[in-house]
């Protein structure tokens, strides 16, 4: 009898899966000549893309493997640490200080950005406090899930920062941040479902508070900030407010965890540190 169904059902689930294949292979193709074109009319603009695909990637994945997602969530956190982590401090603060060192008068570089470092900080510390969120939305609460969704999106402002700063910076910088979007949209989409509401809205609202990332970057560059002449600033602001949100919101997590993050926390970095040295 099983042979029987398996012999029925064996050419149709192949079929699929070469129809998958071929669309999925000729979407690819689609997507890297876009790419490409966008990369020869604007590489700036293609870093902007690579992130908010890399967003709408995670909630794909969310939705495909929820049972994975269901049953470690607070792996994707972790990983996103890692690579906000290394990301920090291989596109930011070490091109910062190498900046630094290169200048005549190191010492009042070495000063504005110790200042603009705590400029970061203190601003993301204000916004904190004065800006209604909520890390952790409850099953059947639409409010706390819309607190939450502000929560994601302040922790996106200093990542929209670092990627108005990727041009200068290097390449490497924004592809951490793209991969840190995966993780990211993926635990949204978990919390988001898992307080009831559903894979559409959480996917539309999730992508929403991921998408201030880009508009902060566009809003810095707009003003002009994102030049070579304030990068060591404009390198310090973002490098404030990213490690801000690494010790208030995943510090406490990983001491929680305890043994079990190292694993996704050294994958995140590992994979940032790999792209820094293959770019």
């Amino acid at each position: 009898m099983i042979s029987k169904v398996l012999t029925r059902t064996a050419p149709l689930v192949s079929r699929a899966a070469i129809g998958w294949a071929i669309w999925l292979g000729g979407a690819a193709v689609v997507l890297f000549a876009s790419l490409a074109r966008l990369q020869a009319i604007s590489p700036w603009g293609l870093l902007v893309c690579l992130s908010l695909l890399a967003a709408l990637g995670g909630l794909l994945l969310a939705r495909t493997l929820s049972s994975w997602v269901a049953a470690s969530p607070v792996t994707a956190e972790i990983f996103a640490a890692g690579v906000m982590g290394t990301s920090v401090i291989v596109g930011l603060i070490v091109p910062a200080l190498q900046e630094i060192a290169a200048h005549e008068a190191w010492a009042p570089a070495a000063a504005q950005w110790a200042l603009a470092l705590s400029a970061g900080a203190g601003i993301l510390a204000l916004l904190d406090r004065l800006v209604p969120h909520r890390h952790a939305p409850v099953a059947g609460q639409d409010r706390t899930a819309l607190l939450f969704l502000f929560a994601l999106a302040l922790h996106n402002v200093p990542e929209g920062l670092a990627l108005s700063m990727s041009e200068v910076m290097g390449p490497t910088l924004a592809l951490g941040i793209a991969i840190q979007n995966v993780p990211e949209s993926v635990l949204a989409m978990w919390l988001l479902t898992a307080a009831g509401w559903s894979a559409a809205r959480a996917g539309a609202w999730g992508f929403a508070a991921v998408s201030v990332e880009p508009a902060v970057a566009l809003l810095a560059k707009s003003l002009g900030l994102a030049v070579a002449e304030h990068a060591v600033l404009m390198a310090g602001l973002a490098a404030g407010a990213m490690g801000f949100v690494l010790i208030h919101e995943f510090a406490p997590r990983l001491r929680r965890v305890g043994v079990r993050a190292m694993l996704p926390l050294a994958s995140g970095s590992a994979l940032v540190l790999g792209l820094s040295a293959w770019m």
